[in-house]
């Protein structure tokens, strides 16, 4: 072992301990038989720990470690079946906060080390209906959209706020068509067709 943490090491020894309580709470509200309304929360967590395969390693930041990262969920949303449970609709507007988030950062000696950076923000929206066109013919749509945002991302090397630096892609249309039909009994078995965009 390299007493001053400077050259690398051929052993070290870490012990960290986390606890976190986790609640959830969701509150459904039933408008009719056939539609539903709702608001949930749920907090999530990750626990800290150590990066063996940081590198260049010292004895010094392996030993450090990480913390733990927890994030904050809410949502809303709205179910509903109409025309004789032939159209089917789901709708939900949603927020994720992430604190102390871990990430993979690249060191300024070289290599990758897992560290606490921050907090970030997504927010979206999902929207899906399938319709029973007919009893044979089905026609289902979805859509989805995602923001994202750094609130904060400090640089564990230099301490240095470097969030207008960092930005995330994510998918911000997804949407989905998906048409299936059930031909006739010709008397040979069942023949569907699905059409996918």
């Amino acid at each position: 072992l390299d007493p001053t943490g400077t050259v690398g090491f051929a052993s070290a020894t870490g012990d960290k301990t986390f606890s976190e309580v986790t609640p959830a709470l969701s509150f459904n509200y039933h408008i009719s038989d056939a539609m539903m309304a709702y608001a949930k929360y749920a907090r999530g967590f990750t626990s800290g720990g150590f990066d063996p395969v940081s590198g260049p390693g010292t004895a010094a930041i392996f030993v450090k470690g990480f913390e733990p990262e927890t994030l904050d969920s809410f949502e809303v949303g709205f179910k509903g079946e109409f025309l004789d449970n032939r159209l089917r609709t789901n709708i939900a507007v949603f927020r994720s906060e992430f604190s102390d988030e871990q990430k993979s950062v690249a060191q300024p000696t070289g290599g990758w080390k897992v560290e606490n950076v921050g907090s970030s923000t997504y927010d979206g929206v999902e929207f899906d209906a399938t319709a029973a066109i007919t009893d044979s013919l089905q026609l289902s749509l979805s859509y989805a959209t995602l923001w994202h945002e750094y609130d904060e991302w400090i640089d564990p090397s230099t301490g240095q706020d470097v969030t207008d630096l960092r930005e995330l892609i994510v998918p911000e249309n997804d949407f989905n068509i998906d048409v299936d039909y059930r031909f006739p009994d010709f008397g040979l078995g069942t023949l569907f067709l699905n059409l996918n965009y």
